[in-house]
């Protein structure tokens, strides 16, 4: 799938539905506000990819929800410790989109999550002349395991100010449960229900 741009005014944005559905690049006025795509092309140090069914760290790839304990894939190790793997920022950012629905100012798809628990993901990302706006939301389905999700998922971004990343919090519970087929908006202190939208303005 090619890149896709949107553009609003005087602001360009891509969006890379091969590279984990993320936004490679916002452009306003001939600025760059992202780390553009380096060399080795890591998932993790480009763009602004969004972050589910879990963000930040699972430490061991391990967690247990609903009184049973489940195995990530290890992608992440800490320095060259050969100890510390992790599994990091959810299942999304190393995945291929599909096309999804794209108009001049926005873009949106839906993916299934590939992993023990079911689920699926709806990302819209919407450029306005002033702002970016990354909504994602994940529901569970008729197919999961008993009738729950765990369901921290922000978005993470790059700037190139290389300033901290303000879309990933650490902490969310994922002990909080949503009923299937049922949505809910995020509390602005956690990322622990469905629906999360994270604006980037400049």
């Amino acid at each position: 799938m090619p890149t896709v741009k949107l553009r609003a005014g005087d602001a360009v944005a891509t969006v890379e539905p091969d590279h984990g559905g993320r936004v490679g690049q916002i452009t306003v006025g001939g600025q760059r506000l992202l780390v553009d795509v380096p060399v080795a092309r890591d998932p993790l140090l480009w763009g602004a990819y969004p972050m589910a069914p879990w963000a930040g760290r699972l430490r061991n790839g391990r967690f247990c929800f609903a009184g049973v304990e489940y195995q990530m894939p290890l992608d992440h190790r800490d320095d060259a410790d050969p100890v510390r793997h992790h599994a990091i920022h959810g299942l999304l950012y190393r995945r291929r989109w599909p096309p999804g629905d794209a108009t001049a100012m926005s873009w949106g798809a839906r993916l299934d999550l590939d992993w023990p628990l079911g689920g699926e993901v709806l990302e819209t990302i919407t450029l306005e002349a002033d702002r970016l706006t990354l909504t994602l939301e994940v529901r569970s389905s008729a197919g999961t395991r008993g009738s729950a999700l765990p369901t921290p998922s922000p978005s993470h971004r790059r700037r190139c100010t290389n300033a901290a990343p303000t879309g990933c919090r650490r902490g969310a519970s994922a002990n909080r449960r949503l009923p299937r087929g049922t949505t809910a908006s995020s509390p602005p202190d956690r990322w622990s229900c469905t629906t999360h939208a994270d604006t980037l303005p400049w």
